[in-house]
């Protein structure tokens, strides 16, 4: 909501990564954004993920630096 809502003139057009500060599966990902969505009763606890096969490509794990969101966007993860 911060990329969409900011003033910030540097931040405007660019991409952001957000992330967790530490290594999170997809799954668990999955129920911090329903859990999200739920909070302004979008009723998205009724949505279940597709797993599909990974394919060759596919990132199975990763740890995303945030600091360009943190500097443009004042962007720090509260989910520990």
């Amino acid at each position: 909501m911060r990329a969409v809502t900011t003033e910030n003139p540097d931040a405007i057009k660019q991409g952001q990564n957000v992330a967790f500060g530490k290594r999170t599966s997809l799954n668990k990902r999955f129920e911090y954004i329903q859990n999200w969505l739920n909070r302004f009763k979008l009723n998205a606890m009724n949505a279940k993920p597709t797993h599909l096969d990974f394919k060759a490509n596919d990132v199975k794990h990763s740890l995303t630096d945030i600091s360009k969101s943190n500097n443009l966007l004042k962007y720090l993860s509260n989910i520990r």
